[in-house]
């Protein structure tokens, strides 16, 4: 009988996050041990949070972190930090980033020379680097996964670590990885041309317990939203549409599902529009595919998107979606046979108008949702993990 292959995945913080990558992270670990992969998951988090999604109990997840920071860490943070001592920038910023990776990068490469996996998956820029350069070092075939769009991962000036050492590192280091994970096929059009060569893009899917979900045949009047209440999602235009959906149908309601940093302001923002009683900030929760199959419209605003995975789900149970034209990650999937684009030049008054239109025209509602359900082929979660897994075997015997 053939050893099993063993597989690392490596995140950098996973408890208590609910986003759309932790979630694939769980979920392809499960998948892999039940395919009698031999899979170790390790995080790095010093707060002691659950894990927010199940794991297969088949699956070792180890966190790396230290319960407390040495007392050479501390002086060297203070150091780095002070006004009164002064560096070059270059300095600096090195000793910033090896503050905050180092052991990171050495408790991987520790694991890595222990368990010698057969290949490790990163997630994410703040574990992609660190798992590349463990990987070098330790001699381990690395995949990172690139969960946006990447532009927004490499070279935005407003997210991930902002370090010019990290910014730098975060893209030379693809060159020690096996192969690049990408979303969709255009987005390896970004990269230069020796990485181009060995991106492969696997999409994300839609999970079974969604599209399993029993088609209602009566639909609440509902319109609702998914995701991190942060800035990219862009709820503030929605929010500031419901108001004229609201002056022409005050009996729909909008529930928006979701935590984050935005959830104060956004809740301010209905109190003065005077809308609290039909526009609801609902947190998150363990059944949204309830949510989603009891509501007729699904709207999402946001800036952009690696994969659009609340709108894809939408879909996936027959609502509609309404988005911007330019959303990246979701105009790879909604088109108008199954949503409404909307030009973002018009803002909140367009995404108003697309959903008046649709609460005002059931049959077009109707065809839309019928056209909407044919997502659940395209991105189903046996082509998922059999992508990963072909790619899996492609870069072991590569090895």
């Amino acid at each position: 009988m053939s050893q099993k292959k063993k597989i690392l995945m490596v995140i950098r913080l996973i408890g208590g996050r609910s986003g759309g990558a932790e979630r694939i992270y769980c979920e392809l670990a499960s998948q892999l041990a039940s395919r009698d992969y031999d899979v170790t998951c390790v995080h790095f988090d010093y707060k002691d949070v659950p894990i927010f999604y199940p794991v297969d109990k088949r699956v070792n997840v180890i966190n790396l972190a230290p319960i407390y920071k040495s007392l050479s860490h501390r002086v060297v943070n203070f150091i780095s930090n002070s006004k009164y001592i002064i560096f070059p920038n270059e300095i600096r910023n090195r000793i910033r980033w090896r503050l905050r990776n180092k052991m990171f990068v050495d408790q991987l490469t520790s694991v890595m020379k222990s368990i010698n996996p057969d290949v490790a998956i990163s997630f994410l820029p703040p574990a992609n680097t660190p798992t590349l350069l463990a990987g070098n070092r330790s001699g381990v075939k690395v995949i990172p996964t690139n969960h946006n769009v990447p532009i927004e991962d490499y070279a935005s000036n407003g997210r991930w670590d902002q370090n010019p050492v990290d910014k730098r590192l975060r893209l030379e280091a693809l060159k020690y990885s096996a192969a690049n994970h990408v979303l969709f096929d255009k987005f390896a059009d970004w990269f230069p041309k020796e990485i181009r060569k060995k991106t492969v893009s696997i999409p994300n899917y839609i999970s079974s317990t969604i599209v399993g979900k029993k088609i209602p045949t009566q639909r609440e009047k509902r319109v609702i939203g998914v995701g991190r209440l942060a800035s990219v999602k862009n709820y503030e235009e929605l929010i500031v549409a419901w108001k004229e959906v609201y002056d022409k149908h005050p009996d729909w309601e909008l529930d928006i599902f979701g935590i984050g940093p935005e959830k104060s302001r956004l809740e301010k923002l209905i109190r003065n529009l005077r809308i609290e009683t039909v526009c609801h900030i609902r947190g998150h929760t363990h059944q949204i595919g309830d949510a989603l199959i009891s509501s007729s419209i699904f709207c999402h605003p946001a800036h952009f998107e690696g994969f659009g995975l609340a709108p894809a789900e939408g879909l996936a149970v027959g609502l509609p979606v309404v988005c911007y034209s330019d959303c990246e990650g979701v105009n790879q999937f909604v088109d108008d046979s199954n949503g409404k684009l909307v030009d973002r030049k018009e803002g909140a008054r367009g995404l108003a108008n697309a959903i008046n239109y649709l609460i005002e025209n059931e049959d077009e509602r109707q065809r839309l949702s019928q056209n909407a359900l044919k997502i659940r082929k395209k991105y189903s979660m046996e082509r998922f993990v059999f992508a990963w897994i072909e790619l899996i075997e492609k870069i072991n015997v590569d090895k």
